[in-house]
């Protein structure tokens, strides 16, 4: 894999990266590690793979499986 890629848009160097993600759902809210490729600065959005996703996927499910729990 390749240890660089540039943004699209801006140019920008992006590196492969873990970073903590925070989504939000119905008021609750989780805190995951998400695999992607990161600026070094806010010069523009990270970007994820098919792969990454699926981890946004596996949290976004399991936050809403335990809010709608929670609901019952």
């Amino acid at each position: 894999m390749d240890d660089v890629r540039y943004d699209v848009e801006t140019g920008a160097e992006l590196k492969r990266d873990i970073r903590p993600f925070t989504i939000n759902y119905q008021g609750h809210s989780k805190t995951f590690d998400m695999p992607g490729w990161y600026p070094s600065s806010d010069e523009c959005e990270a970007t994820f793979t098919q792969d990454d996703l699926k981890v946004y996927d596996k949290a976004i499910k399991e936050l809403k499986a335990e809010v709608e729990h929670l609901a019952q």
